[in-house]
């Protein structure tokens, strides 16, 4: 979003909410929601679909607003299907298990809702007053600071009023099974029969041995496993280093693995021989419409989604941002390589054809093969640098039809693998493997057998099966070339084990009487080739909160440069300090990108008479 930030205001008159209504029923939540939007609360609705990468980012937005908000707002989900698939209400409980979905969401496969609020584009929100009358909307993502702003002056005006219900609101979270695998998304082979699976429920990686005799695949043995299973973004060891929803792969060699982090918008490098995790791509933040690359840890990736090695450089499939991009590892630059940024069907010259989505990428050396899952299409990059489709022709074609390429039909395909007879493609939303021929320019289905939105394949050196994560089942299958399907296992392997109950060493600081005194400071690096600036609200802001050490609700503090600092009062000799500070940055010039970039701690206090007065929190702090 551009300097023109989105700001919420009520509507000339007020409008009375429309009731919520869907066919499907309810995911998270009981059916009595289903008479109106819950009264006497703050109400966001989400009009959202699945596939939409824009829609993820919403739900990942909405998540500090509902833990800052607490039992005063409720967020509702209402899925607004594209795809065919996505009417499948047990997809939806699945995505909605996959996700991470902590709030009711309502199935609402007609899009009889949507229609009744007047909703054109995914995704949109409506924030729906505690009377029950729908004061404003906004499509697209990065609106959440105006929101937040709106959600806190409608919650003190409500309390104040006596119209404000805070008690919690019940939620009935779907059970969705899974095993040693969860929802696993890309996989990668290397050399020596090396595997790696990207375990996206589980936010790691698992590298494994492929056995295999001839032709036949019998299964994977673990050799080591990347992440803890929290989310995170924190680098060091396999053993603690966190990951955010992985998906693509890549080996550069025998020791070496690139990750696509998608959840926290980074390229990670896995060494394995040192068994260390480190980031070489992305500033941890979200780049917004219009980034172009530069230093590659200072440059804001948008959602990578996955890798392929192509003319010497390593090709970023940026879902987020419709475009495919160049990471250059030998100086650290990123930069656009395909897409213009529209998020549109159109072939021709790299930088001004446009991409929706890019989600898988494979090469067979001459060709560049892209899987754009939201126009339905394969398509490819070739060396004179044009963009090219196969098959495929907009955002709303889809389908499942085989025959001549120019008719042939594909549903959100997220991975392609290159192979010997064509690329063969994960036909994701109809649950399939179709099969490209270049010399007779036509598609067959290679299986359908048992598969449950396949997202990611790979090919193997010495045997013509493939290795095919089938997300939704939760396993690795082999796919012989006549589409036999051969399910196999990863010995050694087991889900991550719960996190303890243990917090954090605890610091040690210096005041002993209640009157005295704590500085607090904070500070994030500002990305590069930005500053701090007020569009998005005060553009530092830090708040401090404490169950047991701080009086009364904590203190928020904010100002216009770093490090943002606070004094406090400790109100006891141990506990917990839960610490937010969040900086709002632009790059230069009139309609310059803006981000909103947080980072949460939670620290762990004891006074002592030799600790020190000053806590100092970020870059080393």
């Amino acid at each position: 979003m551009g300097r023109e930030a989105a700001t919420v205001s009520a509507r000339r008159g007020k409008v009375r909410a429309p009731e919520l209504r869907g066919r499907g029923g309810w995911v998270n939540a009981p059916d009595e929601l289903s008479v109106a939007a819950p009264r006497g609360k703050v109400v966001i609705l989400d009009f959202w679909t699945f596939c939409c990468i824009n829609c993820l980012h919403v739900l990942e937005e909405l998540k500090p607003l509902e833990e800052r908000f607490g039992d005063a707002l409720v967020v509702v989900g209402v899925h607004s299907p594209k795809f065919e698939h996505e009417q499948d209400h047990d997809a939806l409980v699945r995505a909605v298990a996959r996700y991470g979905v902590q709030h009711p969401v309502l199935d609402d496969p007609d899009r009889e809702t949507w229609d009744q609020y007047g909703i054109r584009a995914w995704p949109t929100l409506v924030l729906v007053d505690p009377e029950g009358y729908a004061v404003a909307a906004l499509p697209g993502e990065g609106n959440s600071p105006a929101l937040e702003r709106a959600v806190e002056r409608m919650i003190e005006d409500h309390r104040e009023k006596g119209t404000l219900d805070e008690r919690p609101v019940g939620l009935l979270p779907p059970t969705v099974p899974s095993g040693a695998l969860r929802f696993p998304g890309k996989v990668a082979t290397g050399p020596g029969g090396l595997l790696a699976v990207a375990d996206s429920g589980h936010n790691r990686v698992v590298v494994a041995r492929l056995a295999a005799d001839g032709a036949t695949i019998h299964g994977a043995a673990v050799e080591a496993v990347a992440g803890t299973g929290e989310r995170g973004a924190g680098d060091g060891g396999f053993a603690e280093a966190t990951f955010a929803g992985p998906q693509g792969l890549l080996f550069l060699d025998e020791y070496t693995l690139l990750v696509a982090d998608t959840g926290n918008h980074l390229v990670r490098r896995l060494d394995l021989r040192e068994w260390t995790v480190g980031t070489i791509a992305g500033n941890g933040s979200q780049a917004r419409w219009g980034a172009s690359g530069g230093s590659a840890l200072r440059t804001a990736l948008n959602s990578p989604w996955d890798l392929e090695l192509w003319e010497g450089r390593v090709v970023v499939a940026m879902a987020g941002s419709h475009q495919l991009w160049s990471l250059g590892l030998d100086r650290g630059e990123v930069s656009v390589l395909a897409g213009n940024g529209v998020e549109e069907l159109s072939d021709g010259p790299a930088e001004a054809a446009t991409m929706a989505q890019p989600s898988g990428l494979s090469s067979d050396g001459e060709r560049l093969w892209v899987s754009d899952s939201e126009t339905s299409s394969l398509r490819y990059l070739d060396r004179a640098g044009d963009l090219r489709t196969v098959v495929g022709s907009g955002l709303f074609d889809f389908g499942h039809r085989d025959g001549p390429a120019p008719s042939a039909l594909l549903q959100h395909p997220l991975g392609v693998v290159a192979t010997p007879r064509g690329p063969v493609v994960c036909d994701t939303y109809n649950s399939s493997l179709r099969l490209f021929d270049p010399q007779r320019s036509e598609v067959e289905t290679l299986t359908r057998d048992g598969l449950d939105e396949p997202s990611g394949a790979a090919a193997l050196d010495d045997a013509p099966d493939l290795v095919v994560a089938d997300t939704n089942n939760h396993r690795l299958v082999a796919v012989s070339p006549g589409g036999e399907v051969k399910p196999f296992g990863i010995s050694g392997l087991a889900p991550p084990a719960p996190a303890t109950k243990e917090g954090p060493p605890a610091v040690d600081l210096g005041p002993v009487e209640l009157s005295d005194e704590v500085e607090l400071s904070a500070t994030l690096p500002v990305p590069g080739g930005e500053k701090l600036d007020p569009a998005l609200g005060p553009p530092v802001q830090l708040s401090v909160s404490s169950e047991d050490l701080l009086p009364g609700e904590g203190v928020l503090v904010t100002g216009d440069e770093l490090p943002a600092r606070t004094r406090l009062s400790l109100a006891a000799d141990v506990g917990t300090l839960d610490v937010l500070l969040r900086i709002g940055t632009c790059g230069e010039g009139p309609g310059a990108a803006c981000t909103l970039t947080e980072r949460r701690w939670r620290v762990a206090v004891h006074r002592d008479h030799d600790g020190s007065p000053r806590l100092n929190l970020g870059l080393g702090g």
